[in-house]
């Protein structure tokens, strides 16, 4: 008997915050109270709305996806400029389009790269649309590569040659 009057004494709190009173003053304000007041309603409380997730289940271990076999490239060259093309340009700019069939294997993870005078000028690129900028007056050899997803060459285009003439100011005009 005393253990049940004791689990109604504590549980009192919690029975009395379940009531909810709504009362609606002469402005019109409505105030919601656990307090019942003069004029006041009671509100009934629908219960929580719950939700218990699915259980989670281990998902299937994913399969080695099969690469597909290498893009063997018939062809890859330098477009423009023409070999033994005269670039002339007071900045240096040499616009370079690089054509490949078939199309590249960006899935595979290939790009394009460019060459100035052996050294890796530009790229990796997608689009083979390369814009050098500052080249000094000269002649000069271009080279575009297709690189696999590790670096390594897949495919060489023939070397070009340009010649940039740039104006120099050790030759002024009288």
């Amino acid at each position: 008997m005393r253990s049940t009057l004791l689990l109604i004494i504590l549980l009192a709190p919690f029975i009395a915050a379940a009531q909810v009173f709504k009362s609606v003053d002469p402005n019109g304000d409505v105030t919601f109270s656990d307090q019942p007041q003069k004029g006041s309603e009671e509100v009934e409380i629908q219960p929580v709305t719950t939700f218990t997730p699915p259980r989670l289940t281990t998902a299937p271990t994913p399969t080695a996806t099969k690469k597909q076999p290498p893009t063997d490239y018939h062809a890859l060259e330098i477009a423009s400029p023409p070999n033994d093309a005269t670039i002339r340009d007071g900045s240096g700019r040499i616009t370079v389009n690089v054509t490949v069939s078939p199309r590249l294997d960006t899935a595979n993870g290939h790009a394009i790269t460019l060459d100035l005078d052996g050294k890796q000028a530009q790229g990796p690129s997608d689009t083979g649309v390369f814009t050098l900028e500052n080249v000094d007056r000269g002649t000069h050899a271009l080279v575009a590569h297709v690189r696999n997803a590790e670096g390594g060459i897949v495919r060489s285009s023939a070397p070009v040659t340009v010649h940039v003439h740039r104006h120099s100011v050790q030759r002024r005009r009288p």
